[in-house]
């Protein structure tokens, strides 16, 4: 089941227990020190990533986008200097999923945004 929320426009997936039980979990480090696009999980062929955690603090204060690939831009937000992003975890997935064959890609609007993390994600 897919609902869009009506703030933000964000896509939410709902997957049912045995699905998820049916995919390998799988743990990526946040690392976002360069200026523009970071990968964080790289493209899988034929598959999207699906964020079911994620937690990360920035550095510097920074213009964050979350993108699929190297153009459709899933969330953007600006944080503050030491400001930690801290959800709940979503184990039938978070606001967050590439499209099919892209990386789940960072943007800093900062040199050195030093922005460091962890997420989990599944291969759909």
């Amino acid at each position: 089941m897919t609902k869009t929320s009506p703030v933000n426009g964000a896509v939410y997936v709902r997957i049912s227990r045995t699905q998820l039980e049916e995919r390998e979990v799988k743990w990526a480090a946040i690392n976002v020190t360069l200026l523009g696009d970071n990968t964080i999980v790289a493209a899988v062929t034929g598959k999207k990533i699906r964020v079911l955690s994620i937690w990360f603090k920035a550095g510097l204060a920074v213009s964050l986008s979350i993108k699929s690939g190297n153009n459709t831009k899933i969330d953007a937000n600006t944080f503050a200097a030491n400001e930690a992003f801290t959800p709940s975890v979503h184990p039938n997935g978070f606001f967050v999923e590439t499209n099919v064959g892209e990386a789940l890609v960072f943007n800093a609007g900062v040199v050195s945004a030093n922005v460091h993390g962890e997420l989990n994600y599944i291969e759909v």
